[in-house]
């Protein structure tokens, strides 16, 4: 995504979906439904006083739809009161009692509250093998106040939750005979607190005490029971016995058996505080197996060559199981298809009486069958979107992730907006020179108007990058570009190159736990990155451009969401280059920036107001976001950065926002519209500036 923000995206098809329609069928729509149902006709609802009537009647929205609908009958009735009832309880109004009176054209609901019950103290009776402590993190502890922040409420659901979960503890340790129950609840004089008495009766510990193999083809993993045998004294569950029959399956498929079978019977050895299990596993290996021919179908576009090329058994290989799941996994890394089966044919391949190795002398060939199915793979996509700086925008464009049958993925696309277009084209390889790294040729056209000039821009690039593990990611970017400035309004305090060619190269890093790529509620999202340009590297300039940023997502409670941004980016000229031309130095303010300022304004400007970026940019930003309503939220937010003009200047004149903001949200990301104001206004500046956007800031 850019830094001017994410803009509404529908992929697929062909088909163009117009931003409008989703506005005008989305809230509109939804304030319509609400009125009509807080106006529902023939049902009256008193004494909701701790909750709001027409709280109740979102939350109740679809029984009393379909008691409408269902032409207002008495069990509708009494089925509405019994999820009032509930829904009350759920929130700590343990004594809510809800009657009706009931006629054949209106219904009465009267509900008694009752004292909101606090959770007051929790104790654990007849624990002796896991403490206090560690079952105290298991109770369940729904907070009322602003934001749930408040005491926790009690609620007598969450009380049968807890017993489970101890047991569960217990079960985890081996102790399979626990009973937990909640035997005693107190309640207050005045019913306002809640306290909590959970027995515990432990049982016998079952322990394992070993794994013994039988039969007369134990010699096969003689060298691999060790796993095995590290287990005993471990808490036991009879789950265990299915891990390690399908263990030792397993570990027999990777010898070349994946015909073995392992039965495991469970011998108890029982004492007065003990239960030790011993498993005897009893194992027929069947046939050692070779590869035969590896029969491939179900490819239409996809090339057999290719299919080959990402499996990891060849004909007259010994099968491995290991090897089977290891290719089964890289056609699936694909993503060409969407079902992927590999299987041994059931009878030996003809034509193969000799042993392909002598040494092999009891294997038999069968035949490996991958049986594929393709997934769709050209994808037309277009996009519509508005920031506060381009205003209307969007791109259209097409992607073909199976380039000439070998899995290549080709895309070109075009956008625009009212501050200038771009023109891409893209040839990636997810598997560069058939390793773990994946290869991306981007070039670009620009024509851009900024705030204080206009920019076009040819680039070329490579990017080398590879997963270390499923959430970090390492790579290498080298980019070329030749750029001309034009309009060049700004009096620069530095000598201006409007004609450049520039040549860089450097590593980045990259983690991401993010739970959602357009709304997340937790995780991290860190990248960091450097890279040196210089004549060497085909530039006219040499500098030195680092950076890092990081995003945290926090989930106070259901629909609240703390996030927090920090972001930080030096440029700084080397040897005889003397400034970093403007097209290249940093700019601040913006819709997703410090949002009290208008697109790059923050930071120095020449005598007439006009920006002119710097060699340091850094940001800190914290927002909270708050669900109200079906598809709505909101926001309050504060920003704080700045702009040096020299990396001597890095840590100068920090300005700051405080806003709120409304989302509407959609499946591609929520429309967003924030207001920053401006704390410490100086002359010639806006007291507040609105930003209307498709996309979070972070």
């Amino acid at each position: 995504m850019s830094e001017t923000g994410r803009t509404a995206r529908w992929a697929g098809g062909g088909h163009a979906f117009l931003l409008i329609l989703l506005i005008h069928s989305g809230p509109a729509r939804l304030l319509a439904e609400d009125k009509t149902d807080l106006e529902a006709p023939r049902l009256l609802i008193t004494g909701a006083h701790e909750i709001s009537e027409e709280a109740l009647r979102r939350a109740m929205k679809k029984l009393i739809t379909d008691l409408r609908d269902e032409g207002f009958r008495k069990s509708g009735i009494d089925d509405l009161a019994f999820e009032i009832e509930g829904y009350y309880r759920g929130r700590g109004y343990h004594f809510v009692r809800v009657t009706y009176r009931y006629e054949e054209a209106e219904a009465t609901l009267t509900i008694a509250e009752g004292p909101r019950v606090l959770l007051g103290t929790v104790t654990f009776k007849g624990n002796t093998v896991v403490g206090d402590e560690t079952l105290a993190v298991l109770v369940p502890r729904e907070r009322s106040g602003f934001l749930g922040l408040g005491e926790a409420f009690y609620v007598k659901s969450h009380v049968s939750s807890l017993a489970h979960a101890v047991e569960k503890v217990y079960r985890r340790d081996g102790y399979l005979e626990v009973r937990v129950t909640a035997k005693n609840v107190t309640f207050s004089t005045d019913q306002t607190q809640a306290n909590v008495e959970i027995e515990i009766s432990e049982g016998r510990q079952y322990v394992l005490e070993a794994v013994i193999l039988t039969g007369s083809d134990v010699a096969v993993i003689a060298g691999r029971i060790d796993r095995f045998q590290a287990l005993s004294g471990s808490a036991y569950a009879p789950l265990l016995r299915l891990e390690v029959k399908t263990a030792v399956e397993d570990l027999y498929a990777d010898e070349g058996y994946p015909d073995a079978v392992a039965q495991v019977v469970a011998l108890p050895t029982e004492t007065e505080h003990q239960v030790r299990m011993t498993l005897e596993v009893e194992v027929t290996a069947g046939a050692k197996t070779l590869i035969g021919d590896i029969l491939i179908e179900g490819n239409e576009r996809v090339r057999r060559g290719f299919i080959l090329s990402r499996m990891r058994l060849n004909s007259g290989d010994l099968y491995r199981g290991r090897t089977v799941r290891r290719s089964y996994r890289r056609l699936f890394e694909t993503g060409l298809f969407s079902a992927v089966a590999i299987d041994l044919k059931k009878e030996e391949s003809p034509g193969h009486g000799e042993r392909a190795n002598p040494s092999e002398e009891d294997a038999i060939h069968r035949d490996l069958h991958v049986q594929v199915s393709e997934r769709p793979s050209r994808e037309r996509f277009y996009e519509v979107g508005f920031g506060s700086y381009d205003l209307l925008r969007g791109k259209t464009g097409i992607r073909e992730r199976n380039l000439f049958g070998r899995g290549l993925i080709g895309s070109a696309e075009v956008g625009g907006s009212i501050r200038g277009a771009q023109l891409k084209f893209s040839l990636t390889d997810p598997w560069f020179l058939q390793s773990q790294w994946k290869a991306a040729l981007p070039v670009s056209f620009l024509t851009r108007e900024e705030p204080s000039f206009t920019i076009r821009e040819s680039k070329v690039g490579f990017r080398l990058s590879k997963p270390l593990t499923e959430r970090v990611t390492i790579g290498s970017t080298y980019r070329f570009s030749l750029s001309h400035v034009q309009n060049l309004s700004a009096q620069s305090p530095f000598r201006e190159e409007t004609n450049l060619h520039l040549g860089a190269l450097g590593p980045f890093l990259q983690y991401d736990s993010r739970n959602d790529l357009f709304m997340p509620t937790r995780g991290v999202n860190a990248r960091a990155f450097a890279e040196v340009g210089d004549p060497a590297l085909a530039g006219e300039i040499s500098f030195v451009h680092i950076g890092a940023s990081a995003s945290h997502y926090v989930e106070l409670k259901e629909g609240t969401v703390l996030c927090t941004r920090v972001a930080t980016r030096w440029i700084a000229p080397l040897r005889k280059t003397e400034s970093i031309p403007i097209q290249e130095r940093l700019f601040n303010g913006g819709e997703n920036s410090v949002r009290s300022f208008r697109q790059s304004e923050l930071g120095p400007k020449d005598p007439g107001g006009e920006p002119v970026g710097g060699e340091v940019r850094n940001l800190l930003s914290v927002e909270l976001r708050q669900r109200i309503s079906g598809h709505f939220a909101a926001a309050l937010f504060a920003d704080y950065g700045n702009v040096g003009l020299t990396t001597g200047e890095a840590f100068e004149d920090f300005r700051s926002a405080l806003g709120l903001g409304l989302r509407y949200g959609l499946p591609i990301g929520p429309i967003r519209l924030d207001i920053g104001f401006n704390p410490k206004r100086r002359p010639g500046e806006d007291r507040f500036v609105i930003h209307f956007a498709v996309g979070m800031p972070f």
